[in-house]
């Protein structure tokens, strides 16, 4: 199971891979002692005149050992892949408090909330389009926004019915004006970067309150303040 921890603005994976192999490792011990106990009692009970194959019981110990360190080496990557992550959260830390410019046409849902942010240069009628990763429309919306910068958030309803899972989703936007001409939509976002969230596996950097993928960044600047 993997939970999130929040420090420094920073959100990164725990894992419970440990006690996920200590149960493992537990039900092997468990197999492993009521196979030498059947061992034992089939020795015991043998027919002298025909005993049994050796071989086939060294090689049934063998294989016990074979799951024994591949349970082993499944515990160590795992470790070497949560202490990664918090590695690459912890340099990512050079993000917060700079000024970032992304494409805004990606973000994810997460726990049933999604956000996105676009510009219009006019009011206009716009239909939205929700894709998924594989470019599928789950959701669509058309209702009218205002000229600058607008946001559209999505719960995860699905037109279909149903809620869609959490993941990385797409926002395709068409607009037009009263006269029937369209209008410039601009899916881009820029703003000051006061937060990474590692907890879906993949760094989202927060921008004016909404995720976006560190891969969409586009420009990296440095807050500056005017003196007086």
């Amino acid at each position: 199971m993997t939970t999130g921890v929040t420090n420094y603005g920073v959100t990164v994976p725990t894992n419970s891979s440990t006690s996920t192999s200590t149960t493992d490792m537990s039900a092997l011990s468990s197999n492993y002692t009521m196979f030498l106990q059947l061992l034992t009692t089939q020795l015991k009970n043998q027919d002298p005149t025909s005993p049994m194959d050796a071989n086939q019981f060294t090689q049934q110990l063998v294989q016990y050992s074979q799951v024994e360190q591949q349970i082993k080496s499944n515990s160590t990557l795992t470790s070497i892949a949560s202490s990664l992550s918090v590695a690459n959260a912890t340099q990512m830390l050079s993000y917060i408090g700079q000024t970032v410019s992304a494409d805004g046409t990606k973000t994810t849902l997460q726990n049933g909330n999604a956000e996105w942010s676009f510009t219009l240069d006019r009011s206009a009628a716009a239909t939205i389009n929700v894709l998924d990763s594989s470019g599928n429309v789950v959701y669509t919306q058309s209702t009218t926004y205002g000229t600058g910068t607008n946001t559209f958030d999505w719960n995860g309803s699905m037109t279909s019915g149903g809620t869609a899972p959490d993941g990385a989703y797409t926002l395709q936007i068409s607009a037009q004006d009263a006269a029937g001409t369209a209008a410039k939509v601009t899916q881009a976002v820029s703003g000051t970067v006061t937060g990474i969230d590692f907890s879906s596996g993949q760094p989202y950097l927060t921008v004016n309150g909404s995720k976006v993928s560190i891969w969409s960044v586009s420009a990296i600047g440095t807050t500056t303040s005017s003196g007086s």
